[in-house]
């Protein structure tokens, strides 16, 4: 099970190799057999199959190499991202279907929280009070139609510790 990866990634032609080598054998052996067109016909099929393989092989290798190329650069990309999202100085939330899923340090400081834990999965309307609900409401909405909603608004939100305190916000869709 300690096989080589190179050395794995060759034995799939074995079965090839072999019924060739054994066609090959079987029609060149006896010099004095007439050579039926058939039997050539096969070997040439079968030669032809186990180059599309090997094609195929590489080609899947390269693939391969490929997406592992991408995934690095989309680890790197989201790494970055992350960076600068979480030392932005600004307070920023990421919310998804009215669920805050991910907020930076300026955030946590701004809820009053020491840790994501206490914030992520709460509902942004727990945090706000009844009577900015519906306004909170078409401002998701008209962002998740695609509607320009960058202008800043006003609210207050309950802190973690219980204060109140009044926030200036804005919504962009990603």
């Amino acid at each position: 099970q300690n096989i080589d990866k190179s050395v794995a990634k060759r034995l799939h032609i074995l079965p090839y190799v072999g019924v060739i080598y054994r066609l090959i054998i079987e029609e060149f052996s006896n010099p004095n057999q007439n050579i039926d067109p058939l039997e050539i016909g096969l070997i040439m099929v079968m030669c032809l199959i186990t180059a599309r393989q090997i094609f195929i092989m590489v080609d899947n290798r390269n693939l391969l190499r490929e997406l592992e190329i991408k995934n690095n650069e989309l680890v790197n990309s989201e790494q970055r991202y992350r960076h600068i999202f979480e030392v932005n100085p600004y307070s920023t939330c990421v919310v998804v279907e009215g669920k805050i899923i991910f907020v930076n340090k300026a955030g946590l400081e701004l809820f009053g929280a020491s840790a994501l834990e206490e914030v992520i999965g709460k509902s942004v309307f727990d945090i706000v009070p009844q009577d900015y609900h519906e306004n909170i409401r078409i401002r998701y909405q008209q962002a998740s139609n695609g509607q320009r909603t960058n202008d800043c608004f006003e609210y207050p939100i309950l802190r973690i510790d219980g204060q109140v305190i009044y926030v200036e916000s804005s919504l962009d869709r990603i």
